[in-house]
């Protein structure tokens, strides 16, 4: 089955090709059913200048080679000693983390840099052997909790184990996938104890079944996988509680799998190193490390290069800082202006009127001409506070309209009388004092926060009066703004951010980001009955800008590039040519013949072959294991090795379907990929509307 099918890395070095990354590769197993990568990938990019270090431990006789015939060796020395996961973890993480020798590849010459040294012969020994149906029964564990080179705790495991996962276990009936309780694995902050803990299948991960109810001999089989994830998930959850509990070696017997730890404080006398001060204040990190960088010599002589001696620089200041009010008077969210006569009538904090016009009578005197014409700009400063906006009603003598920004009519007393310019049809006349009822909801124009033109036009035969009256009510909101000094400096391509503190954590620091972020924070805004817990992810930074200085004084030479630029434009990919003046002023000419090395001839591709073996599907699913939802438990897997020589590595009870060469399997990806893509939107639930995917 996938989750136990030992694979062999495969690695794809490519040092002839300089501008390619080099990384170890895993098998990816894929079945009829599943998909399946397997998490041993190195990425050897990072590990290129250590490699060349170990290549080049005897290097007298490849003075004498080209370059391409040592690239080439450095290729060959590479994929011979770390081709597989075996050898990376010998030739590696073994003298790493243990302080084992590492060897050249030549084979010449030893040496030892260790990260780590062994703090005890064991902190955890797991041995697992299966019982009656298959199931892991018993499971003892052993734990040297204090790195004291004995075992302090013993446990055996109180429940049979029916299927393991990469952070915990499954306990069924035994010898059945029934009445089954899935366990993680945690560990006791203070006693370093291990022990389970019930979750949900689905905090679980790669979880498979051991028992006889998914297949015959399972644990027999496969007893060394099985051990490494128990073993896995243990060390997974000791070393979420205390970094010391790292593998560094793994001992293994029949059923039994021990691993050592390293700890970083038992490498020197006295072994209390100072570094390990930050593990509980690392904020202490970033000022130690400028404390020790400045007085470092070969920091120093680093940051006082000449290379910018000509260059005059300037350091400005700015900030960037988010403001946030809680808006509750609403007195002070609408806003109201205008030419024409209005009054504001505060009924409470959260309710107001606004009246267009004049209350009265007869104050008006004009004959149904022009008409009198009130302009108004109205704004809702923070719409979010704004609950409604009503135009509630009104009174005119004799006719009366109400345009919003320019010719939009919202409302008329007359339907004859709707435009916006020009004497009503017929005459304007009532005879009659008009008061009138309108409740329109106006929310909507000013939910944008806007300023918002309004024009009230009335006319009048004889005497008369007009006004409208709108109710605003408003809630508690926050009214966010943001206030930033720096935007001319960040746009500026002659400014460089020099430091940076973000709500009082160095983000920047000498032009070069720190790694440190603010955590969010909360502030609590407002006053009386409408306070509101506001939270950012950071309030205010403040930030040093070091800008290049302009001008063409003595002080800012402009740099001559007329040599560079005519040896560029005159020399060929044969001949150079070099134009340039002696320390006489005599201009001199100078040329010459190129010897490009040959090019490096690189492989197409690397020859891989592409296996497939039968296993038993014994994956863990919500709904029970994978093979019971196959007529045939017994299911294919494919897998890909990269060739040596021409031969295809393949493994016990692999068969070879594609022989060694360039295999193209794009088509084949793209299926799966489909096919898993089409599978999870059959389990997309909907409300009966078909959801995109």
């Amino acid at each position: 089955m996938p989750g136990m099918y030992s694979r062999r890395c495969s690695v794809v070095s490519r040092l002839r090709r300089l501008s390619r990354k080099i990384c170890v590769f895993t098998t990816i197993g894929v079945s009829m059913n599943s998909i399946t990568i397997v998490n041993r990938c190195l990425c050897a990019s990072r590990l290129i200048a250590f490699s060349i270090l170990l290549a080049l431990g005897s290097t007298s006789a490849a003075m004498a080679q080209t370059p391409a015939q040592r690239a080439q060796d450095v290729v060959d020395a590479t994929k011979s000693n770390w081709e597989d996961y075996d050898a990376v973890e010998q030739n590696l993480s073994t003298p790493l983390n243990e302080g084992a020798n590492f060897t050249t590849f030549d084979g010449a010459n030893t040496f030892t840099k260790p990260i780590a040294c062994l703090a005890s012969d064991a902190f955890l020994e797991v041995f697992a052997a299966p019982g009656a149906g298959g199931d892991l029964s018993p499971v003892i564990v052993r734990q040297d909790t204090n790195f004291d080179g004995v075992f302090d705790v013993t446990q055996n495991l109180p429940s049979p184990v029916s299927g393991v996962c990469a952070n915990g276990v499954i306990s069924c009936s035994p010898g059945t996938w029934a009445s089954c309780q899935p366990y993680a694995w945690s560990a006791d902050s203070a006693s370093f104890a291990l022990g389970l803990t019930p979750v949900p299948l689905e905090d679980l991960g790669g979880c498979y079944c051991v028992n006889d109810s998914c297949g015959t001999n399972l644990a027999f089989l496969n007893e060394h996988t099985i051990l490494s994830d128990l073993s896995g998930g243990m060390a997974g959850a000791l070393s979420q509680v205390d970094p010391r509990f790292a593998v560094s070696t793994v001992g293994r017997a029949p059923f039994q799998v021990t691993l050592s730890g390293q700890s970083t404080t038992a490498c020197r006398t006295p072994p209390d190193l100072p570094q390990t001060v930050y593990d509980t204040n690392p904020s202490a990190l970033t000022p130690d490390a400028t404390a020790a960088a400045a007085s470092d010599p070969i920091f120093n002589i680093v940051s006082n290069l000449p290379a910018g001696a000509s260059t005059a620089t300037n350091d400005v200041m700015c900030e960037i800082e988010k403001l946030a009010v809680v808006d509750d008077d609403v007195g002070s969210i609408v806003q109201v202006s205008g030419s024409g006569e209005y009054s504001i009538d505060i009924i409470s904090a959260n309710e107001m009127v606004l009246t267009l016009g004049r209350e009265g009578n007869n104050y008006l005197n004009e004959s149904c001409t022009t008409g009198y014409i009130d302009n108004y700009t109205i704004q809702v400063t923070n719409p979010a506070a704004l609950v409604s906006a009503v135009l509630e009603n009104g009174r005119t003598d004799d006719d009366l309209q109400l345009h919003r920004d320019g010719m939009n009519l919202v409302f008329a007393r007359r339907s004859n009388f709707t435009n916006y310019t020009g004497d009503r049809p017929g005459s304007c006349s009532g005879n009659r004092n008009d008061s009138f009822t309108v409740n329109l909801d106006l929310t909507s124009i000013f939910a944008d926060g806007d300023p918002h033109d309004f024009r009230l036009r009335a006319l009048v035969s004889g005497k008369g009066e007009r006004f409208l009256k709108i109710r605003f009510r408003t809630q508690c909101a926050v009214n966010r703004s943001i206030v930033d000094t720096c935007a001319g400096f960040a746009s500026n391509p002659q400014c460089n951010l020099h430091q940076e503190v973000v709500d009082g954590v160095q983000t920047y620091q000498n032009g070069a980001a720190t790694g440190l972020t603010p955590l969010p924070s909360t502030r609590s805004l407002g006053s009386g009955s409408c306070v509101i817990d506001v939270t950012e992810p950071w309030w205010r930074r403040d930030r040093t800008y070091r800008c290049t200085a302009t001008g063409t004084g003595s002080d800012l030479p402009v740099p001559d590039l007329d040599r560079v630029t005519y040896i560029y434009e005159n020399s060929t990919s044969s001949t150079w040519q070099d134009q340039y003046t002696d320390a006489s002023g005599m201009v001199v000419n100078a040329t010459g013949a190129l010897n490009p090395p040959e090019p490096v001839v690189v492989d197409e591709c690397e020859m891989v072959c592409k296996t497939t073996r039968s296993y038993q599907n014994s994956h863990v699913t919500k709904s029970g294991t994978a093979g019971d939802h196959q007529a045939d438990r017994n299911d294919l897997e494919f897998a890909f090795h990269a060739c040596s020589a021409g031969v295809c590595p393949a493994g016990p009870g692999e068969t070879v379907v594609t022989p060694c060469g360039c295999v193209d399997t794009l088509q084949d990806a793209l299926v799966m990929m489909q096919a898993v893509r089409l599978g999870a939107r059959d389990l997309i639930c909907t409300t009966g509307t078909p959801q995109p995917f």
